[in-house]
Formats: structure tokens, C-alpha cells, sequence
């Protein structure tokens, strides 16, 4: 079963309870919600972002999210759209939906949108891809910049994306706004424990939305390596489709 949260995918409980806790978060009713906050590191100017910024950014955008983790990427990847490993090129302002004819209207849903430049198609459709790149976006909170998501993210970051299609946005609710780099003909949401990140100092594999610490020992294997994490996934899922 395939539900979503805040434009996250998971395999749990079902959409009309992700729908209620949208709602509660994008009009900041949600009791106890904690504000996903930036490490105080990163409004120090005097560095360039690292890998860790980024994931505790993450890490705080996905607290909370109740979800069944896959056995293996292996997995994964099977129930996925597309699984692409790339460098992110741009964080943007997402598409915004809700109720109202503008997003000023409560309640409305804000999304950070990133553009990732594709480097293999691991898995799934690569008719998906438009200009060799995916568009994805996850949730946020009308308290969380798209600054601030900017200046946590090093200059191209390498990650490994499970994704979902979710172009059609969180129904019934309309589009009230385009992203701004215009439309897309496939938005791509990850799944909860589907966004995994490059370590810049250590070219290990470390989680963005979910730590992969918490996940399966299938998940543990390679993920020392970045290369040799993406290097096994291409080895399953080649060994598949030969099959």
C-alpha cells in the first residue's frame, strides 16, 4: 500500500490520514510539531555547506513520518518509478496546492523542489527523465526558507533517489502555484527512506529523510562507499532483468 506525506512516499497508512496531518502542519496547528530547525552552523558564512547540514536539514523535515521501511534497496527499487543516482543542480520553491486561488489561502501545502542532474538510471522508466534530469519535491513548513534549504546543500551533492510519480499532487486539492522553473512533466516524490546522500569527507552512503543507521542489514552493505553502494544496486537490479 502507497500512501504519502507532505509529497514523501512511504508504504503504510493511508492517504486520507496524510491529508489531515498536512493540513494541521501547513497551517501550523499541529500539536507538539516541532519547527524542523537549521544547525547553527550553517548560518556561518565563513564555510561551505557540508553533507551533514543537509542531511540534519533533511533529517528535521522527515521527524516523524510513520512508515514501513523496505527490506533492501533491491526492494525498494522494484516498487519505485525511477531510481537514479545524480548531483543536485538546483534547489527552488515548489509548486504550492490548496483550496484558495492563491497561496496566501489557508490551508496550502509548500514544497521544496530539487532538480538533480541524472549520472545512471538505476531502475524503472527512463522516459521519465527530461533533459537527462529529475524534478523531485518533498514538504515544508511556512517557517523552513527556500534559503535556508539553499545554503545547507554543498554544490553538487551527490545522492541516490527511490522515487515515486507524483505529478498529480496531493488530490483533491488544486495547484495554486507553479514551481519556479516552470512546469514539469513528471514530479518526482522520495520515498521516506529513498533520499540517500554522499558524505563529501567520507564518500560513505548517509541518509537524508531517514537515517540509515535504522534501516535493514541489507542497507548496510557498501554503504561505505557511495560507488559501491550504487555499484551493487546496478549489479541486482541488472541481474533481474537478464532473468
Amino acid at each position: 500500500m502507497t500512501g504519502s506525506n507532505g509529497l514523501v512516499r512511504w508504504r503504510s497508512r493511508r492517504f486520507r490520514v496524510a491529508l489531515i496531518a498536512l493540513i494541521l502542519i501547513s497551517t501550523g496547528l499541529a500539536i507538539g510539531q516541532r519547527r524542523p530547525t537549521v544547525p547553527a552552523s550553517e548560518s556561518a558564512a565563513s564555510r561551505e555547506p557540508s553533507t551533514s547540514d543537509l542531511a540534519g536539514f533533511l533529517r528535521a523535515l522527515g521527524r516523524g513520518i510513520d512508515f514501513e521501511p523496505s527490506d533492501s534497496p533491491d526492494d525498494l527499487a522494484s516498487r519505485s518509478s525511477v531510481t537514479v543516482s545524480g548531483t543536485i543542480k538546483e534547489i527552488v520553491d515548489g509548486r504550492v496546492f490548496g483550496v484558495g486561488s492563491s497561496r496566501d489561502v489557508e490551508p496550502r501545502f509548500l514544497t521544496i523542489g530539487i532538480l538533480v542532474k541524472v549520472e545512471q538510471v538505476l531502475s524503472g522508466d527512463r522516459s521519465l527523465l527530461a533533459d537527462d534530469s529529475v524534478y523531485l519535491e518533498i514538504s515544508r513548513s511556512k517557517d523552513v526558507s527556500i534559503q535556508s534549504v539553499q545554503r545547507a546543500t554543498p554544490v553538487d551533492q551527490r545522492v541516490l533517489l527511490f522515487l515515486d510519480d507524483y505529478s498529480q499532487g496531493p488530490k483533491p486539492f488544486s495547484l495554486v502555484q507553479e514551481s519556479s522553473i516552470g512546469p514539469r512533466q513528471v514530479v518526482f516524490a522520495p520515498y521516506t527512506e529513498g533520499f540517500l546522500l554522499e558524505d563529501r569527507t567520507t564518500g560513505a552512503v548517509t541518509g537524508g529523510l531517514e537515517s540509515i543507521d535504522e534501516l535493514g542489514p541489507a542497507w548496510q552493505r557498501d554503504r561505505a562507499s557511495f560507488d559501491r553502494f550504487v555499484a551493487g544496486l546496478t549489479r541486482l537490479n541488472g541481474a533481474r532483468r537478464s532473468n
